[in-house]
């Protein structure tokens, strides 16, 4: 009898054993998840605190050096301008990127075709603030000029948007708050960005001071594209959620009682969660590098 109870309780050790694992499995998913959310919602916590005044004040007396700089006449047109001026002193198209937030349609920019790299500055068509280098424009195929960083970190702004449901960066104008475009991670180097923005909300402007080119090469194009913490910390969220996804689903296959792949499908089909889980988890630390 008791040799038949042993048999009896053994076709049940590997059903115990996949019940056990399963819930191993969940539960590593699970506190794997919180851990990220937890770690990286006190990280944006602190990136959301409020600057002090002494870090505005700064902020606005580094703006007003790079109009003096570039010998550009400031304008009184700035994040506190009413949307009735902004109306008056715009035309529609600009307006409508500008304040509204709207996108040119692709190839339709004239900044499209400007390649020089030396004598030039594009400002914002808001309020002529400096934003873009000609020396760090390129093309990038998409029909809106672009660049790989900003004339400086303090020149533009970014915001987090959902219009497409993934977040994106949004990228504004420092001085006024005038919509650009959007920053993507598929530039050139040295700073692996591409500043996608509208032509209608820019300008170029010529330098006929050898001082000022020089100021202009002289800009740091990795340190100028640093990015504040709150504005890339969804991205990077929905990456590591992914990532864990993937990593789940790999872990679960391989912690199964189940008889070893011996066709190259099926071993493909069981490993193939794993590197694109090591992909998004590269996509989040590469976003970490651009933190400020």
């Amino acid at each position: 009898r008791d040799g038949q109870s042993g048999q009896g309780t053994r076709p049940l050790l590997p059903f115990l054993k996949m019940i056990l694992l399963k819930k191993f499995t969940l539960n590593f998913s699970y506190h794997l998840l919180l851990f990220f959310l937890l770690f990286f919602t006190i990280q944006g916590a602190l990136a959301l605190k409020q600057p002090s005044p002494s870090v505005g004040i700064q902020r606005r007396k580094h703006q007003q050096s790079l109009f003096q700089r570039y010998a550009i006449e400031p304008t009184s047109l700035n994040k506190n301008t009413k949307d009735e001026t902004w109306q008056e002193v715009l035309d529609e198209e600009s307006y409508n990127v500008l304040r509204q937030k709207g996108t040119e349609p692709p190839f339709s920019s004239p900044l499209n075709e400007i390649i020089d790299k030396d004598n030039g500055l594009f400002t914002c068509k808001g309020c002529g603030a400096p934003l873009f280098s000609p020396t760090s424009k390129f093309d990038s195929g998409t029909g809106w000029p672009s660049f790989y960083s900003p004339i400086t970190s303090t020149a533009v702004s970014y915001e987090t948007d959902y219009d497409l449901i993934l977040p994106r960066n949004e990228v504004t104008c420092a001085n006024c708050g005038g919509h650009l475009g959007h920053v993507f991670e598929d530039g050139p180097q040295p700073t692996g960005l591409r500043y996608c923005m509208n032509g209608v909300a820019m300008e170029y402007q010529t330098m006929s001071n050898e001082d000022d080119r020089i100021a202009i090469k002289e800009e740091s194009p990795v340190e100028a594209s640093k990015m504040p913490m709150a504005s890339i910390l969804p991205g990077i969220l929905v990456n590591l959620g992914v990532a864990v996804l993937f990593l789940s689903s790999w872990v679960a296959a391989h912690f199964r009682n189940l008889p070893p792949a011996e066709d190259i499908g099926t071993i493909v089909l069981q490993n193939y969660p794993l590197p694109i889980a090591v992909y998004y988890i590269y996509l989040a630390g590469n976003m970490l590098k651009k933190v400020k």
